[in-house]
């Protein structure tokens, strides 16, 4: 955390993507674009099980972009919907891709209450067009968490629901799952 500003590295990440998000026209229109409070606790679930490091890199990316004047909300969007040719060929996309899209289907295995209209294919697609976004350091540091994660046998799908789960004040997941729909 910032001692001068108070803020964390993921704050900042969510300020620049959130406004990033409000300017983003697309054909299909996303339920979180009515409800940013949303959208910012799907982007911090999304980043709370990031290093330091790889978080670190992808602020400076979004720094850079906005100091740019691109938009990587509008980027994913348009690769979303193959309105662009991908913005990355990086092989280390497909990698990540493979292990969370395995992590997520364990996740809806486990908690299938909580899980009951998962799209395979939207997780997939959402997931590569997001990391066609990142800086190749980014994408570096985001491929050692992943991997870091595998050593350790941690799951950071099931990570990040459950700190999202607990920030909307649950007990855990798997007391949410317990309640049923």
């Amino acid at each position: 955390m910032s001692a001068v500003t108070g803020t964390t590295t993921i704050d900042r990440i969510v300020e620049i993507e959130r406004e990033m998000f409000g300017s983003v026209y697309s054909s299909v229109k996303a339920p979180c674009q009515d409800k940013l409070k949303m959208f910012e606790a799907m982007r911090r679930m999304h980043h709370s099980v990031l290093s330091d490091g790889t978080l670190d890199a992808h602020l400076q990316n979004l720094q850079r972009a906005r100091a740019e004047g691109v938009n990587l909300m509008t980027l994913k969007y348009a690769r979303m919907e193959n309105q662009i040719d991908p913005l990355s060929t990086s092989p280390l996309i497909a990698e990540i891709v493979a292990v969370e899209q395995r992590w997520m289907g364990d996740v809806v295995q486990k908690y299938p209450k909580i899980f009951t209209q998962h799209n395979e294919q939207g997780f997939k697609t959402y997931l590569a067009c997001e990391l066609e976004t990142l800086s190749d350091e980014t994408l570096d540091g985001y491929h050692a968490d992943i991997e870091a994660a595998k050593a350790a046998g941690r799951n950071l799908v099931e990570d990040r629901y459950e700190a999202l789960f607990r920030s909307l004040g649950y007990e855990s997941m798997a007391a949410r799952n317990e309640q049923g729909e």
